[in-house]
């Protein structure tokens, strides 16, 4: 990286005017103070100045290599079920003191380098990270979100308006999970309820009860079939 600089701040008893001669090259007049030489590249630098009075001054120069600046996160992709909360932890090869997140969203904190996040949807952080010098790096990490999968369904209830487990219904740990398409049969085949499709998850209150299923001791079928789920699920459900 050519990013190296020579200043000359100044030229002690020297009678001006001054020039500058570098690794052989053609010797320049300093003129005004602070003169600088810069986009140098690592390596030896041999100077000679020479004043109006023929006097001569040498000196030898290092300039070093820097490492690039490096913002890495390792693992650089995490899954997460959607819900959660992960803690993103970038990894620096220098000492940034400024930090930018973007997209800024679903962030513990924007300005820290390391912070939770619990995005809902997949999504692609950048860290752009700043040292006290201006040097900058910046570095992604990508969140991949999976649905919840934990569906809560009841095994068996009881219709019979007695205010104690009367209503059939499904929960979910996601609130973003819709029942895209439920069905219940009796033993015989005959389908007792459907639910149109893209239906939300719905509380107890507007859950099946017995003006839609007969209150006499039977066992039906279901078949529902989830957003978010990656396949539908068959079972039995008792109602006493």
């Amino acid at each position: 990286m050519d990013n190296g600089a020579i200043d000359i701040l100044g030229t002690g008893s020297a009678v001006n005017p001054v020039t500058l001669s570098i690794n052989g090259s053609i010797p320049e007049t300093l003129g005004s103070l602070p003169y600088s030489v810069s986009n140098l590249p690592p390596g030896i630098y041999n100077l000679v100045a020479s004043d109006q009075n023929g006097c001569v001054t040498t000196s030898a120069l290092f300039i070093g290599a820097l490492d690039e600046p490096e913002v890495l996160f390792d693992p650089d992709q995490i899954s997460l079920v959607r819900g959660d909360e992960v803690t993103l932890t970038p990894i620096f090869n220098f000492s940034p003191t400024q930090f930018i997140w973007t997209p800024a969203t679903a962030l513990s904190c924007t300005g820290c380098a390391t912070h939770l996040a619990g995005t809902d949807k997949t999504t692609t952080y950048i860290l752009t990270a700043t040292d006290a010098a201006g040097c900058e790096a910046s570095g992604e990490i990508t969140i991949l979100v999976k649905g919840n999968y934990r569906i809560y369904l009841t095994t068996a209830f009881s219709p019979n308006d007695d205010g104690i487990n009367d209503w059939f219904y499904i929960q979910s740990a996601d609130p973003n999970v819709i029942i895209e398409d439920l069905r219940i049969y009796d033993r015989w085949g005959d389908a007792l309820f459907l639910v149109p499709l893209a239906q939300p998850m719905k509380p107890p209150s507007v859950g099946t009860e017995n003006s839609v299923i007969d209150p006499w001791t039977q066992v039906f079928t279901y078949i529902q079939f989830l957003s978010d789920i990656p396949t539908g699920h068959n079972d039995c459900i008792a109602v006493i």
